[in-house]
């Protein structure tokens, strides 16, 4: 394997890890607002009293 097959596998590989990571960032992103919102229907609910 020559030097520039390496780098490329190595930065195919950190593409690929990145990616994941991303993917990984935004599912939680989401479940964190999807949170926040029910907490704040629920806060608003029991302001309504």
């Amino acid at each position: 394997m020559t030097l520039e097959q390496l780098a490329n596998d190595i930065s195919a590989s950190a593409e690929a890890e990145a990616k994941a990571t991303i993917k990984a960032a935004k599912a939680e992103a989401k479940a964190i607002l999807a949170e926040a919102k029910e907490r704040a229907s629920s806060i608003e609910g029991d302001a309504s009293f």
